[in-house]
């Protein structure tokens, strides 16, 4: 819509992060240096030295924020222009060629303060100087490496506890944010672990099955990792006990399964133990997919003997299972363990099975290799570990 009067019009722009733009007009390119803040709302005036306006522009870019153009001119009809976001220095929109375009903002918003890493020094002189702005800083994208390092950096535990307490009430929001997420996990990886409760305690009073969204989620996953390597087992079992509700879910999801290796890279013996017997349970489900094969080989490296041999037995009794979850990544070297450790009954029927499907298997390269290991073994060959790394075999 078009609004104004006849010697003034105002027509949309969508501007994505208004510090700096590569545009098209008419064909040609300019680069455009706004310089107001990126959430406030201005004009822009927009004129070529020949006396023509431009007006009409059109974002290419997703998620942008919505300005006014003023044309300071009658509008002529003109091509659209196309901004892209490309970040740079503030400053007034130019454009260079046969048709100069200048443009200045002239709304009456004051002029935007620099970005926050504009005014940080390169290195911290003391961490103690951040004091105040931490969860502000932990935001940004190139400040937030400044907190890390202060937490780094803190020459006492109580100093630590201080840029840590500014992070309270805003936990979901950092394990959430591209960079506060970073800050979040140096805290949890460098202060006490009684300083680190009310990260647990925000987790959990967040409701039931708080700790398993997070879990879920790209940037929390990492953030629960972090927890489960420096936690004492007294705050591990409460994440624990919540994660284990959803075991199969998180086993099988994007994220959620790097959460689940990690309680068997880090939980106690008990931890270890409830999650194997939950897998050996649902074998079939978890085998079929490929983030739930990496859960099944660590289940191998760090569970006792005995809940090995249950959880192999469970893998053997679906040969055609294990032929697919074999000719993935993970999944093979699974499918050889399992084949290694599982009772003689078992494993001599899914070896027949698995010659029977030579000709499938062989068709990939991971397929290629289980097919290998599964003739080696009906040859009398033991099975040991040094054939579980060969994955390159053909």
């Amino acid at each position: 819509m078009v609004t104004g009067t006849s010697n003034q019009l105002f027509y949309p722009v969508m501007i994505l992060n208004p510090n700096s733009m590569d545009c098209m007009h008419a064909g040609m390119p300019f680069t455009a240096y706004p310089c107001m803040s990126p959430m406030a709302p201005v004009g822009v005036a927009a004129q070529s030295e020949s006396g023509v306006s431009y007006g009409q522009f059109a974002t290419n870019v997703p998620h942008s924020i919505l300005f006014g153009a003023q044309m300071m001119q009658p509008m002529t009809s003109g091509p659209s222009a196309s901004l892209n976001d490309t970040g740079g220095p503030p400053g007034n929109f130019t454009r260079t060629g046969k048709d100069t375009l200048h443009m200045k903002v002239c709304g009456s918003q004051p002029v935007a303060e620099k970005h926050i890493e504009d005014n940080l020094p390169l290195q911290l002189e003391s961490p103690t100087a951040l004091l105040g702005q931490v969860w502000k800083l932990a935001k940004d994208p190139k400040a937030c490496r400044l907190v890390q390092q202060a937490f780094e950096d803190a020459d006492c535990d109580d100093t630590r506890a201080a840029l840590a307490s500014e992070l309270r009430t805003h936990v979901w929001e950092a394990l959430k944010s591209p960079n506060a997420n970073h800050v979040l996990q140096k805290c949890i990886s460098t202060i006490r672990p009684l300083d680190l409760q009310f990260i647990v305690d925000e987790l959990m009073q967040a409701g039931k099955g708080a700790v398993c969204k997070a879990a879920r989620h790209r940037y929390g996953c990492r953030v629960v990792q972090r927890l489960l390597e420096h936690c004492p087992t007294e705050q591990k079992n409460r994440l624990v006990e919540e994660l284990l509700t959803e075991t199969v879910t998180l086993c099988t999801h994007i994220f959620g399964n790097y959460v689940m290796q990690h309680i068997l890279e880090h939980g106690t013996d008990v931890h270890i133990l409830s999650l194997t017997q939950i897998l050996t349970e649902h074998a079939s489900t978890v085998c079929s997919d490929p983030h739930g094969s990496a859960v099944l080989e660590k289940c191998f490296s760090h569970a006792s003997p005995t809940a090995q041999v249950a959880l192999a037995n469970a893998l053997v009794m679906e040969p055609d299972k294990l032929a697919t979850m074999g000719c993935t990544r993970h999944g093979n070297r699974a499918a050889k363990q399992a084949l290694a450790v599982a009772d003689l009954q078992h494993r001599s029927n899914a070896l027949m099975a698995l010659i029977e499907q030579k000709e499938m298997l062989r068709v990939s390269r991971y397929g290629r290799v289980l097919a290998t290991f599964a003739e080696k073994c009906m040859q009398g060959e033991a099975a040991d570990n040094s054939g579980f790394d060969d994955d390159n075999e053909v």
